[in-house]
């Protein structure tokens, strides 16, 4: 769910003693996030072309942060603004019949990889708050709060492992 690398290349670029991981499962996109990744000097070796399911095993119970920008819309929607409809892969826009089913996903791998009091930010549609909440405090999270974007919509939803 890395895309371009734009959070990640941002977390790196601006948290300097930080090591920032980016997992994309898009060839195409793995393309653009790699060349950005160089384009900052960032390490190459921190980057990952596979689904987020089957990546960084290595680092189980180390993180500190899961920060991600998935797939989100229903399979029976249509994006609302027509430049995503127009360009933005199904790929990156679709999460299965509610949208939920990649934030399921960087849950319950979230959940391996953070450190105990580790967080996970996802953005989400505005009007999944609510369930994307739900998800995450029944799957065990805690502290879950949500946060709205620019135009005052919640878009984001921030959750502490135990």
């Amino acid at each position: 769910c890395s895309g371009s690398g734009a959070i990640a290349i941002a977390l790196a670029t601006e948290l300097g003693n930080s090591e920032v991981f980016a997992v994309e499962k898009s060839t195409e996109a793995f393309a653009f996030l790699k060349r950005n990744f160089e384009k900052y000097g960032l390490a190459e070796r921190n980057l990952r072309n596979q689904d987020l399911v089957d990546s960084l095993d290595e680092l189980t119970g180390l993180v500190d942060l899961v920060i991600s920008n998935p797939p989100y819309i229903p399979d029976s929607a249509t994006p609302v603004d027509r430049e995503v409809q127009l360009h933005d892969p199904k790929l990156a826009l679709y999460g299965g019949p509610d949208g939920l089913d990649v934030i399921r996903q960087i849950s319950a791998k979230a959940l391996q990889l953070l450190k105990p009091s580790g967080l996970l930010v996802i953005e989400h549609a505005d009007s999944q708050a609510a369930a994307v909440g739900e998800l995450l405090l029944d799957s065990g999270w805690i502290n879950i709060e949500s946060a709205p974007d620019l135009t005052g919509k919640d878009r984001m939803i921030a959750a502490t492992k135990p």
